[in-house]
């Protein structure tokens, strides 16, 4: 792993980081993603403190994360009823069969 040092640009503040060389497209898309974000606030919104702006950010973006944690928490529950089923089957054929 190569270790590069990348400069986010946030909300008008430079943010230098020492990150795997690896990581650094998903930081250029990241830092879009609150870029437009930041944008299409000050537009619909009429605020002009960037603190303001930035919180709101935070805010969509731990809103998102956690509607996709649970996501996966759903698919992961289902994933183990599955194979409960699956097992389930599988010894009810067993006995069958023999």
């Amino acid at each position: 792993m190569t270790e590069v040092t990348v400069s986010l640009n946030i909300a008008g503040r430079n943010y230098p980081l020492k990150v795997n060389k690896e990581d650094v497209p998903k930081l250029n898309e990241a830092e879009k993603m609150i870029k437009d974000k930041l944008e299409l606030y000050e537009k619909s919104f009429s605020v002009k403190d960037k603190q303001d702006l930035l919180a709101m950010c935070i805010i969509n973006f731990a809103t998102e994360f956690l509607l996709k944690q649970s996501e996966i928490s759903d698919y992961e529950n289902i994933a183990l009823q599955v194979k409960d089923t699956e097992q389930f089957l599988n010894t009810y054929l067993n006995k069958i069969v023999l």
